[in-house]
């Protein structure tokens, strides 16, 4: 009821106190749904954070949970249905993004959303049809992005191939290193190739030097994309690139004049770095991002059952060295986890217990020996673990298959935020670069209408505009029906009757109360005047005593 009041009598919601909590915070805090959906539905925002970094709607998750219905209302207030032909049956529908979403405050929105674990909300028909809009503004930059990153891949790919092809040239031409030439082919039209280029190596690595500066700069201005300095270091995309940026540097010929061998196998990590990292950009696009989230879905279950059984693949490991000692595959330990490996896959390498068998001083007990732990190994690893894992991937596949929608725009909704934030934090110059290259976001949409009942108007999916027109239609419809009874005769007489004689009652109440008060008033005037003057007849009794008292 205070809430109600003080809205009202024009509370402004959202004003935050000396902690940075809003009204709607202390509600949330407070467990009170129905004074937290009242002013919710006033247009309190539940995205503003507190001094603390708490949001008001991860309170309201925790604490009242049921106000999130008055925030889907909310969000279906701002779809609005407008006939403009009855003959016709002409519909309109309006998304009125700019005062549903705070702008520009609608990524903190989305955010709250998704850092609270309610990532469900993103599938409101509102957030969905702004999350498609807004992909369509910002995928130029995106391509940009992946267009920027695949030539710098390109470039450093075939500069690592062609110091690849002058090293193998040098070491066969040198007679010192005649011994080190096994990797080697001077036959090799690939390196014959990259040796007759165009492009001499030093060339090539100014020209990766240019295309590097140019992703490290955007790189640097992808920090403003990210809420924290944490939040970018843990970002897989920001360590293949960065990784990628600094092997650049470390492969370069300007330290000795020429690229050495171990700069060679240092550069074949920053390729598979820098690939990799084309993989995980193309898996934010819509179109690829289910697949590439399947990978790493699959690679994280993976992770976590590697962590559990691997001491129970060190201690076959080690068992296999014992028993195989003079075998190229166990030799050393190191090997020998990687050959282990290799037999999970299936790939079980049965010659070496063949061979084992057939040598003339291997004993009875050694051949079985062996024959065991091989079979174990066989059992438990290959057959139970790796069937284990392909259950748990499938089944993790199954449930990304049923939330790919969501995900969806999960990924779109942190893509969005991230190419928005910091593309305007960049400057002027910067900013006019990437307006003469195209790779700019389309200008802001603050209203979207569509005709839901036009088939070629479709610049956001049938199914989300389908969708939203049902809730409008659903909204427009109870507010009629809560019209016609409100308007209904004998119902608002007797009600418009009871509420005059209730007004009537407040009234007389009111003035019983006024009279009473200014009895009261009256009485305790009187009664004050009295208590003075008693106060002044006391002052002159204490004054003619001290007459009679004898001088000192």
């Amino acid at each position: 009821m205070a809430s109600l009041v003080s809205i009202g009598c024009g509370a402004l919601v959202n004003v935050q106190d000396q902690h940075g909590f809003t009204p709607l915070h202390i509600a949330a805090l407070n467990e009170l749904s129905n004074c937290a959906s009242i002013l919710i539905s006033n247009g309190a925002d539940y995205s503003l954070k507190s001094n603390s970094g708490i949001s008001a709607f991860s309170l309201i998750a925790k604490k009242t949970p049921t106000a999130f219905e008055a925030i889907k209302d909310k969000l279906t207030e701002y779809i609005n249905l407008t006939s403009q032909s009855v003959a016709l049956n002409e519909v309109e529908m309006c998304f009125d993004f700019k005062n549903g979403f705070h702008h520009p405050n609608e990524y903190t929105i989305l955010n709250a959303f998704i850092d609270a674990g309610h990532k469900e909300m993103l599938l409101h028909p509102y957030i969905t049809a702004f999350l498609y809009v807004t992909w369509a503004r910002m995928r130029r930059c995106y391509y940009g992005m992946i267009y920027n990153s695949l030539v710098f891949s390109l470039i450093l790919l075939f500069y690592v191939l062609t110091s690849l092809a002058y090293d193998c040239d040098r070491k066969i031409h040198d007679p010192r290193l005649a011994n080190t030439t096994v990797h080697c082919s001077n036959r090799s039209y690939l390196n014959a190739f990259l040796r007759s280029g165009p492009l001499s190596l030093q060339t090539q690595w100014y020209i990766l030097l240019y295309f590097t500066l140019s992703l490290a700069y955007r790189k640097v201005y992808g920090f403003h994309g990210y809420p924290s300095l944490k939040q970018y270091c843990t970002n897989w995309g920001n360590v293949l690139e960065w990784t990628g940026i600094i092997y650049v540097f470390i492969i370069s010929f300007v330290y000795t004049g020429r690229v050495e061998s171990w700069q060679v196998h240092a550069g074949a990590f920053a390729v598979m770095c820098s690939w990799t990292n084309i993989m995980y950009l193309l898996g934010q696009l819509p179109v690829f991002g289910p697949y590439v989230e399947m990978f790493q879905k699959v690679q994280s279950e993976f992770q976590k059952l590697l962590l559990v059984f691997f001491p129970f693949l060190v201690g076959f490991t080690i068992g296999f060295c014992i028993i195989f000692p003079n075998s190229a595959a166990f030799h050393n330990p190191f090997t020998g986890i990687i050959s282990a490996l290799v037999m999970m896959t299936g790939d079980m390498n049965y010659d070496l217990l063949l061979e084992y068998s057939s040598r003339d001083n291997s004993s009875d007990f050694a051949m079985i020996s062996s024959q065991i732990a091989y079979t174990f190994f066989l059992l438990f690893i290959t057959i139970i673990l790796m069937n284990l894992l392909v259950g748990i991937a499938v089944h993790d596949i199954q449930g990304l298959q049923k939330n790919a929608d969501l995900s969806r725009l999960v990924r779109q909704a942190k893509m969005c935020s991230y190419i928005e934030m910091s593309h305007y934090k960049r400057g002027r110059f910067a900013r006019s670069i990437m307006a003469l290259l195209r790779v700019v976001p389309k200008p802001y949409v603050p209203v979207l209408r569509v005709k839901p009942l036009d088939p070629m108007d479709t610049p956001i999916p049938k199914e989300v505009i389908q969708a939203a027109y049902d809730l409008a239609k659903k909204r427009d419809t109870e507010r009629i029906n809560i019209f016609s009874r409100s308007a209904g005769g004998p119902w608002r007489r007797a009600v418009s009757g009871s509420l005059k004689q209730h007004r009537l009652e407040q009234s007389r109440h009111k003035d019983a109360c006024f009279n009473a008060l200014l009895i009261k008033v009256d009485q305790q005037t009187d009664q004050i005047g009295s208590l003075l003057q008693e106060l002044a007849e006391v002052k002159q009794l204490i004054k003619s005593s001290h007459s009679f008292l004898p001088a000192h």
